[in-house]
């Protein structure tokens, strides 16, 4: 199965703009799928603000502070994969300033980083971490050379 339109669904709760279509969703979704060997069968992407993030990441995980993306799987079998990635649009934005990089980009990542906790990457220890960094430059260098980036 190929990430289309009628399995991934995207809303923008954040109050700001967001720079990134459907589209663009469906793609970075699709080589996610290519490349991980998985399927995505429902993908929900819900951009929020801090205070929603912040509620998310206290009522789910027990943590009282913003942060930039929480995912929920709902199905982890990799041919079936359904979940919900809520990103804090405007702590992406943040990050990008913080992290001298452009805003896109950033977006992008945090995405890429939703999705890979989505296909059953941690990142709770510092090998971890840096596997799912390494997966998240891969996918962005793909945006980059298909001119998606």
């Amino acid at each position: 199965m190929s990430a289309d339109q009628e399995h991934i669904q995207l809303f923008n709760e954040s109050g700001k703009e967001l720079s990134l279509g459907l589209e663009l969703v469906q793609h970075i979704a699709a080589l996610v799928e290519t490349h991980e060997n998985c399927s995505f069968s429902l993908l929900e992407v819900v951009f929020v603000d801090e205070k929603e993030i912040k509620k998310l990441n206290r009522e789910h995980l027990g943590r009282n502070y913003v942060t930039d993306v929480i995912t929920f799987p709902y199905e982890k079998n990799k041919q079936d994969l359904e979940g919900t990635v809520f990103i804090c649009l405007p702590r992406v934005y943040e990050q990008a300033l913080e992290y001298n990089e452009e805003e896109n980009r950033e977006l992008r990542r945090v995405l890429i980083h939703g999705l890979m906790h989505l296909v059953g990457y941690r990142d709770g220890d510092e090998d971890a971490r840096k596997k799912m960094t390494e997966r998240e430059n891969f996918y962005l260098e793909a945006l980059d050379q298909s001119g998606d980036g």
